[in-house]
């Protein structure tokens, strides 16, 4: 089953953050690939698209492959989370949270 969290890119996170975000929420997962508690968190991610399709999209940034954004973002350290709404930041959290912490953030920004 594919993903329904796409990768974003420093190419295109304007368009696909940024831009969005000005129709509808936009999570970014800030990660990388050696960070244990991000593999941990991408299940929970997965199952938060899927309950907030629609109403949210939520993207996932190498922050490895796209340094410069992380820093314009001051991101600190892996995984992060930011939520954008009209094409700036206006939630955010780091580290692994439980379900119910993730999905409250969320309903917050999408009622």
């Amino acid at each position: 089953m594919p993903s329904r969290i796409p990768d974003v890119t420093a190419a295109d996170f304007v368009e696909r953050v940024i831009t969005a975000s000005f129709q509808q929420p936009v999570l970014v997962e800030y990660w990388a690939p050696w960070c244990g508690p991000c593999r941990l968190l991408f299940p929970l991610l997965e199952k938060m698209a899927q309950e907030f399709a629609g109403r949210l999209s939520i993207m996932k940034l190498d922050v490895e492959a796209a340094p410069d954004i992380a820093e314009r973002y001051g991101v600190r350290g892996v995984p992060q989370l930011q939520l954008f709404r009209d094409g700036v930041v206006v939630a955010e959290k780091s580290g692994l949270m439980p379900e119910a912490n993730l999905r409250e953030l969320l309903l917050q920004h999408t009622r």
